[in-house]
């Protein structure tokens, strides 16, 4: 509780320095003095860069401050795994393999030392800054600010429409990959029966490499696209929020804030381009690496599913690969 505090007072002490830094800016191109002052432009100059260092300490002592938790946090979460094993009846190592316990505590150590905190991170700051942007610009635009609630809903429904989807489809991306690892710790263990049987064999369990990678290759694909599906409409939803700000802009471009609302603006089109999604990546690092070093998975996370001419041409070498083995 502490700690959330402690983070709470930090992203509101940067979220004023950021947003004093653009008054500031706004006030200083706004002055109706047209001669230049050494002294002013000094003070100015010394004020805007104060704001700035206020601004990129409180970025430091965010990020010090996750790092340190979620270092804490993986450490006690090691502890108390490895008291429940040593207490655990011998019972559960029946049903439970040695290599599964062993993905505990390499996988979800590993999530909680990279992957939690830093997304945590992300999550954070980008929830204070889209707070205090979309509250800038409620105020910005007065009495048409109650058209973001709307846009807001959106948002929100959007959202929860996208995440019961969104899991499911990581889950079955997971589970098909774990048969493609298998399988090729089958096949290089057996390499010398498969060899025996000859070339047919060979071309069989080549196909069957194949077919399994198309299985985790339609999992991969059906994720990407309810990704782009989410951020296309996110980008939408941006889109109006930077619409109902423009309308002000024009009329009051060229008035003593006018500095500071094109640099709202600015912010709107850096917001209606960050949403990119609601859940972690399903990057699983012992099953990239593992099948990078086995070289199971010919498609990485990136490409596309495997085409038929690409399985004609790893049948054919098959054989060759399978001699020189």
């Amino acid at each position: 509780m502490k700690v959330c505090v402690f983070l709470f007072a930090v992203q509101t002490l940067w979220q004023v320095f950021q947003i004093g830094s653009d008054l500031w800016l706004s006030h200083w191109t706004g002055q109706k003095n047209g001669s230049y002052n050494p002294k002013d432009t000094a003070y100015n100059v010394k004020v805007y860069a104060w704001l700035g260092v206020g601004t990129a300490v409180m970025v430091l002592v965010r990020t010090a401050t996750v790092a340190v938790v979620g270092l804490r946090a993986s450490r006690q979460l090691f502890d108390n795994m490895t008291l429940s094993l040593l207490k655990a009846p011998l019972r559960f190592f029946y049903a439970n393999p040695i290599g599964r316990i062993l993905n505990r505590y390499s996988d979800d150590i590993s999530a909680i030392d990279f992957m939690i905190s830093f997304a945590f991170q992300e999550f954070l700051g980008l929830l204070f800054f889209t707070a205090c942007q979309l509250a800038t610009a409620v105020y910005m635009i007065n009495f048409l600010g109650g058209l973001i609630i709307p846009l807001v809903w959106i948002y929100m429904s959007i959202g929860n429409h996208y995440l019961g989807p969104s899991r499911e489809l990581a889950r079955l991306w997971k589970i098909s990959a774990s048969p493609i690892l298998s399988y090729v710790g089958q096949s290089e263990d057996g390499v010398a029966v498969i060899r025996a049987f000859g070339q047919s064999t060979v071309d069989r369990m080549v196909d069957e490499n194949f077919l399994r990678n198309d299985v985790n290759s339609k999992a991969w694909f059906a994720q990407m696209v309810l990704k782009y599906w989410f951020q296309l409409r996110m980008q939408l939803v941006g889109f109006g929020v930077v619409t109902l700000r423009s309308k002000w802009l024009v009329p009051n471009a060229f008035s003593s804030t006018g500095p500071f609302r094109l640099k709202e603006v600015d912010d709107r089109l850096s917001l209606s381009r960050m949403p990119r999604g609601l859940d972690p990546p399903p990057s699983s690092s012992k099953t990239s690496s593992s099948a990078t070093r086995k070289g199971a998975h010919p498609c990485s996370k990136d490409c596309p599913s495997t085409s038929a001419t690409t399985r004609r041409s790893a049948s054919s070498d098959a054989p060759a690969q399978a001699s020189r083995a």
